[in-house]
């Protein structure tokens, strides 16, 4: 009877036991799984910063090109004044010097 009691309370002691892991088991699978959650909102985070850097950069490149456009299209349209002004004064330059030319001929 004696090595049955003792035989009952080791069989106890060894579930006991094989609970307790269990239980550590458990709690580490649920860190591991905490881990990856807080890895995956981490990477989702640097992603949406990359983004929005991306974003930025792509903002003050397209301003630069419009500013750029803008630049040219400003300078085409002095260049076309000023070819203006001159073909005008060539114009008029030309309408005076030619009457004065037949007559001092």
């Amino acid at each position: 009877m004696l090595f049955a009691a003792h035989a009952k309370d080791a069989l106890e002691l060894t579930k006991m036991q094989e609970n307790a892991k269990a239980i550590d088991s458990q709690k580490q699978i649920k860190e591991y799984e905490i881990q990856l959650e807080k890895m995956k909102v981490e990477q989702i985070r640097v992603s949406a910063e990359e983004k929005r850097k991306l974003l930025g950069e792509e903002t003050r490149q397209n301003q630069q090109r419009a500013d750029y456009q803008d630049r040219l299209a400003r300078k085409r349209y002095d260049d076309q004044l000023v070819q203006q002004v001159d073909s005008a004064v060539c114009l008029s330059m030309k309408s005076r010097t030619g009457p004065v030319n037949r007559q001092t001929v």
